[in-house]
């Protein structure tokens, strides 16, 4: 058999893809080699496979490993058929040409970033299954406008096409193509990593004061984000949380967060944060030649019977 692909014997007598020598185009996997059963494709075996089209996986094959497609920029189509139970980490990155994908009901995990710069994607869905979902799964596809999960999935949910855990306390990912002004959920108490890293179209967050964390790289590179008021219920803003905000310009920082990583506004060169006479955020300012705007107490007041 010579389609261009090789291949290793594991130990219980199924096969492994481990590379692929032909030029791309549209390529089938063989659900056996030599009688044998094929139940993985390895990693990075299309890698960077720029003419692959379309690819068809046979209903033998349980994984999909790390990188498998990593860079394959005109690959449009393909077919995951209802055995597969894992996509791996990078799976799927940079396949720019990839529209659309359905993910079997089969899959229990979603590796990190399987999905990241795959800008031609305009929605997912989640199915039931699926019980883990790595970190930045999704960054960087620009195109994306929702993210959807199945209702009967026991650890994730969506609203309005935002990703959260099941209880809905931690908002994972906000899909980068979405538009507009956004209201986080009173229930959220974590803006997860990279939860709105790259939204340009976000021109306004409201942030409820059930919120006690906000995490690394939460809200990087929101370039239409002009201002943000952070509520009281906050201690603490991650790493490049707002970094490459380039319109930020105003931030309000209550004396409840008493931590702020030193590159949390990493070149918001335009930014003047407003806080409280002795708080941290002063401090902060003063640490990082960051300008620093007092509130009044009068204000304090006001924000507090505003809730």
């Amino acid at each position: 058999m010579n389609i261009g692909i090789r291949w290793n014997e594991n130990w219980d007598g199924s096969v492994t893809i481990t590379g692929y020598t032909r030029n791309g185009g549209d390529v089938v996997i063989p659900s056996e080699i030599h009688g044998k059963s094929v139940k993985s494709i390895g990693d990075l075996v299309f890698e960077d496979c720029k003419r692959l089209t379309s690819i068809t996986i046979p209903d033998s094959v349980a994984e999909i490993g790390f990188g498998t497609f990593f860079g394959c920029t005109r690959l449009t189509s393909i077919t995951i058929p209802d055995s597969v139970t894992s996509i791996g980490n990078y799976a799927f990155r940079n396949c720019t040409g990839l529209t659309s994908i359905i993910i079997p009901d089969s899959v229990t995990s979603i590796g990190n970033r399987a999905f990241e710069d795959c800008t031609g994607l305009t929605s997912i869905t989640i199915p039931d299954s699926v019980t883990s979902i790595g970190n930045s799964a999704f960054f960087g596809c620009t195109g994306l406008t929702s993210i959807n999960v199945d209702k009967n999935n026991k650890s994730y949910t969506s609203e309005d096409g935002v990703l959260f855990d099941k209880n809905k306390t931690t908002l994972i990912a906000y899909p980068e193509g979405k538009k507009g002004d956004y209201t986080i959920p009173n229930t959220v108490t974590l803006i997860d990593k990279d939860a709105f890293a790259g939204c340009t179209g976000l021109t306004n967050v409201t942030i409820p004061d059930s919120i006690k964390s906000i995490g690394n790289e939460a809200f990087s590179d929101c370039k239409r984000l002009t201002s943000v008021t952070i509520p009281d219920s906050v201690t603490s803003i991650g790493n490049l949380a707002f970094s490459d905000c380039k319109r930020l310009t105003n931030v309000i920082i209550p004396d409840s967060v008493v931590h702020i990583s030193k590159y949390s506004f990493f070149r918001c060169k335009k930014i003047t944060i407003k806080g409280y006479e002795g708080s941290y955020a002063e401090t902060y300012c003063k640490i990082h030649n960051l300008k620093f705007k007092k509130l009044v107490e009068r204000n304090r007041r006001n924000l507090i019977n505003n809730k």
